[in-house]
């Protein structure tokens, strides 16, 4: 029964679920789930988070544009699945704070703030100009009153804030009537640069270089000077205040002289970068700053070439000059996903993260690797074996080195030591020549509140389980009653005190709107953007970049891992089912060896690009580009599909990528309902797989460009060479797949060309024996034949050429079942340098996991909406039920990381300690949990309690469902909270009622 205070309280969460159940469509836009991408955003980073707020994003439809009204933040202490900082998005942000795009957030790492300045409102009137601050400590937003009526908020500037000396700046930006209320006319560049100083919450309205407006630069900000020096490059100009773009050339540089308000021009050398906008970069330097190195990634073009650039520059201080970056490879072109209107944000000097951005082309489509939330890194240095700037984020990656490509022009070494320290020209002004060479202090800010050693982590919680000092011996199931009967009730008697990882939906998620229109040289856009614009901010500007590397750089718990709940605003997993760095995968140590050797391999939105070269076969060397879901291959792109990958035997999970593999690594994968998509030359097709019972044999011509279904029996198809079977081919003509009219069903290759064919597996006679590739795959073999192979002597790598030959050899004197068989699995050696196994014992299998398909698979969320109490009771079934199914998965949906046990003065503290003491032990026994008599009591928007009546039925494993078998039964009394998902804080039993023999339990 409800009070008036408890109706109030849960009155939003009814109103947002008859909302929600009557506009489906929000309830897909979750942040993490249903991401597509993000652009026009603003970011900072303070104490180890990269803060990301505002801003425009697509979620899975890819086509209405929304504005993003959460503030969310990277964990820079940690790596997910995706080799980058894991996402969240729970932190607090209401409907009164403005949510704009091309924006600013001034970090003040000082007293723990991000300031909110300037942007846009999309599809709707500007909110009048104030500044609001979001306290990082206390997670909430304050308003620090309007600026002076001078000041104005403008948008797609450039700025940076300083925390050491307490002062933040802005250049430049639109004035429209998209960021100023009341605003009438085109809309027009300022001219000005704004300071603001966070202690004494003042603002000065300063004048820039010139009196010419400009927009859509970069603003980076570096140590050199009496106080150090912001510098400008690139974007638009606004010559006619009206709008009209005019590009800014990157060979003038624009510096402002903090400490001495004064500015200054020059002009730059070097391989200069084409004219752009709306990109992002960030500023690092060599430990003894002889020299300041800033990186820019990407943007978009000016007219007639408006299509945009994917690539990297770097500017050089103080030579200014201007280097091409190492990517793309090639050095002609300008990269093939142009993206603009990201951010960029340098973390701890050496890596720098670029978030988001909206592509430019004909992949403005495309959804920007949601696993991993549209954030790629650049590694500063090329501090990896791959010497590749793209990479996994590294936590522990704290020091830049100066790499070779910046070496190569200014000399010295990796820690500094330049020796070219003045342009080539020389300076423009002989007062920067003097500023360059003095270095500016640290500062001696002091924060001007309570701040702590450091910032308190927003929830959710860590991942990282803490163990406790573990539970007393006497907690052994089954031994004896009393408290260990009492303890390992857990599951039946709970006092559960859960807390709720509630979504973001009690915000407003953005008014779905149409497409930006294209990008004009000039005119008014009214509140989609003025001109469409592009975003710098506090050292997090416009420009948006690639994903990971290699296998060898990911995190040291990113593969093999079991699969656990995601919180509700943290990136699920990806499965392991990327291509190891050597493209043969290592099922057993010893057991395998790669066709081909890794030259370089770079992972680039998800596109993993290798270089290879091919040792078996004697191959040249070819690149491949291996595409999740897209097909974008090189002429010299050769033997590859596009499949759903399998590991060990495991089936895709959700959200898995798919990879294109080369031919000889599709063993094994092929299944019904997959879709293969195949590249040949310059045609691109797309086929279904509907394999039949009725072991009927079809045609692949991977050479020609056709590519029809194939069949397939229960195990499996495999592809070989026909070049290396003429001789068994001769024996028996077995049907081969047609290859074309030179070929014929039971005809042998009379060219011996290099074409694939496809086999398919008999139904062979079981034999006592079995022949076991590398892949874990088991051939039936006669003893004579399994003698005979025997003597062969295979061993392990050995030559493909000497294989056959030996295999040659023996055919003719073997059944004709045993060849097939041996062909099967010796190709499979071959194909990948497999080493394989034989025995005279019964079978084995070499390290193959498959997965268990249960009856019922029990879900984490249930669909279709529950009210808060349903939610709330579904903790504990989500729990009970775990024990009754032995599902980890469900259980760590139902607890918390730091799940806090009490039963019968037993206590677990964690989830290690709680699986260990109580499910490991209870859930492998066949068991039934009753729950009844439940009753909740919410007592906060995130907290509640739950008590119940629970009955508990144990059985010895395997025996249950005999009547005659031990049983123990047990009663106890609950408590409990859930929501969207809740989970249990804490689970306090009080054991009611025991009946049976507790050895049941035993086990």
């Amino acid at each position: 029964m409800y009070s008036p205070r408890t109706f109030a309280r849960t009155f939003p969460s009814v109103l947002l679920l008859v909302w929600l159940l009557l506009d489906t469509s929000l309830g897909q836009n979750d942040p993490v789930k249903n991401f597509c991408r993000r652009w026009g955003h603003q970011s900072a980073v303070v104490d180890r988070k990269l803060y990301i707020d505002g801003g425009l994003i697509n979620y899975e439809d890819a086509t209405n544009n929304l504005t993003n009204t959460f503030l969310s933040f990277n964990d820079l202490d940690a790596v997910n699945s995706g080799g980058m900082p894991p996402f969240h998005a729970n932190l607090s942000k209401n409907d009164t704070i403005p949510s704009v795009n091309g924006g600013i957030l001034w970090e003040d790492s000082i007293n723990k703030r991000l300031y909110l300045y300037g942007g846009e409102s999309y599809q709707s009137r500007p909110l009048s100009f104030d500044l609001y601050s979001y306290d990082i400590i206390y997670n909430q937003w304050v308003s620090f009153g309007a600026p002076p009526q001078e000041v104005q908020a403008a948008s797609y500037g450039a700025g940076v804030s300083i925390s050491s000396r307490g002062e933040a700046y802005y250049y430049g930006g639109w004035l429209s009537n998209a960021s100023v209320p009341g605003w009438s006319g085109p809309p027009r560049a300022s001219n000005g640069l704004i300071k603001y100083e966070m202690d004494s919450n003042t603002w000065s309205n300063m004048t820039g270089p010139d009196d010419k407006g400009r927009a859509e630069g970069a603003m980076v900000f570096i140590p050199a000077g009496d106080g150090g020096m912001l510098v400008y490059f690139g974007g638009a100009l606004d010559l006619y205040g009206n709008g009209t773009l005019t590009p800014q050339p990157l060979d003038e540089i624009f510096l402002f002289d903090v400490a001495n308000a004064k500015w200054y021009t020059q002009k730059t050398s070097g391989n200069t970068p084409q004219d752009r906008r709306r990109f992002c970069g960030g500023a690092t330097w060599a430990k003894d700053h002889s020299s300041y190195n800033i990186y820019i990634y990407g943007g978009g073009g000016f007219p007639p070439d408006t299509t945009g650039y994917d690539d990297i520059y770097i500017l050089t201080i103080p030579s200014f000059q201007w280097i091409r970056g190492p990517y793309p490879t090639y050095k002609n072109g300008t990269g093939a996903f142009p993206k603009s209107m990201m951010s960029c944000n340098v973390v701890d000097d050496a890596q720098m993260l670029v978030i988001g951005g909206t592509y430019s082309n004909a992949t403005d489509k495309v959804c920007d690797v949601p696993a991993i939330q549209g954030a790629h890194n650049m590694n500063l240095g090329k501090q990896n074996k791959e010497d590749a700037i793209w990479a996994l984020y590294q936590p522990s990656l704290t020091t830049y080195i100066v790499p070779i490509d910046i070496r190569t022009a200014v000399g010295g070494n990796s820690a500094g030591g330049a020796t070219t320290t003045t342009p080539i020209s020389g300076f423009d002004a002989p007062d920067l020549a003097v500023q360059m060479e003095r270095t500016a202090g640290s500062g001696t800010r002091t924060a001007t509140r309570v701040t702590g050693t450091s910032t308190k982590k927003p929830s959710p919680p860590s991942h990282t389980t803490k163990p406790s000092s573990g539970l007393s011996t006497g907690a052994i199931a089954g031994i004896a009653v009393g408290s260990t009967v009492a303890f390992i009730l857990a599951l039946l008697g709970i006092g559960c005190l859960v807390y709720q990882r509630r979504k973001h939906y009690s915000q407003n998620h953005g008014v779905a709107a149409p497409p930006p229109p294209p990008m004009t040289v000039s005119g008014v856009t009214g509140w989609t953007s003025p001109v469409s614009p592009s975003y710098t901010g506090g050292q997090a500007w416009p420009a948006g970049p690639p994903s990971e590397l290699t296998s060898e750089h990911r995190s040291p718990d990113m593969h093999h891992q079991s699969m656990t709940p995601k919180n509700d605003f943290q990136v699920s997993r990806v499965g392991d089912g990327a291509p190891p760095a050597e493209l043969a995968v290592k099922y057993s140590a010893g057991y395998t060896k790669s066709i081909v050797k890794l030259i370089s391999r770079q992972i680039y939105r998800g596109q993993d690009t290798y270089h290879l070269r091919d040792e078996l076969f004697g191959l040249p060397e070819y690149r491949g580009h291996f595409i999740p879901q897209r097909r974008v291959c090189p002429s010299e792109c050769i033997s590859a599909l596009h499949i759903r990958v399998e590991t060990l035997g495991r089936k895709p999970m959700a959200n898995e990528q798919l990879y294109d593999l080369p031919l000889f690594r599709i063993i094994n994968t092929i299944e019904l309902g997959d879709e293969i998509r195949a590249q040949v030359s310059d045609q691109s097709m797309s086929i279904p797989v509907r394999f039949s019972q009725n072991r009927q044999e079809k045609v692949m011509d991977y050479y020609s460009g056709t590519f029809t279904n194939a069949s397939r029996n229960e195990t499996g198809v495999f592809f070989v060479q026909v070049k290396f079977l003429p001789k068994l081919l001769e024996r028996f003509p077995t049907k081969v797949v047609k290859i074309d009219d030179t070929f014929q069903y039971g005809q042998k290759d009379k060219t011996g060309a290099n074409r694939w064919v496809v086999f398919h597996d008999r139904a062979l006679k079981p034999f006592q024996h079995r022949f076991v590739d590398g892949l874990g795959k088991a051939y039936q073999f006669s003893q004579t034949g399994l003698e005979m192979i025997s003597k062969m002597g295979f061993t392990p790598g050995e030559d493909s050429g000497k294989l056959f030959n030996k295999i040659n050899a023996i055919s003719s004197q073997m059944l004709e079942t045993d060849a097939i068989n041996l062909l099967l699995v010796t190709s499979m050696m071959a194909i990948s340098r497999i080493t394989i196994l034989y025995s005279l014992r019964p079978p084995h299998f070499l390290g193959v996991s498959r997965t268990i398909i249960k009856a019922f698979i029990l879900p984490a969320e249930l669909t279709g909406g529950l009210v808060e109490r349903e939610a709330i009771g579904d903790a504990l079934y989500r729990a009970v039920l775990a024990f009754d199914h032995a599902d980890r998965a469900l259980l760590l949906s139902a607890i918390t990381e730091d799940i806090d046990a009490k039963m019968s003065g037993s206590t677990a503290h964690g989830i290690a300690d709680f699986r260990a003491a109580v499910f490991d032990r209870v859930s492998k026994l066949d068991k039934t949990h009753f729950l009844s008599n439940v009753r909740i009591s919410i007592t906060s928007s995130r907290m509640a309690t739950a008590t119940c009546s629970a009955l508990a039925q144990h059985g010895r494993p395997g025996h249950g469902v005999d009547p005659r078998s031990i049983k123990f039964t047990s009663g106890a009394f609950y408590d409990c909270k859930v929501g969207d998902l809740w989970k249990m804080k804490t689970w306090k039993a009080s054991i009611t009622r025991l009946d049976g023999d507790p050895i049941a339990l035993a086990g």
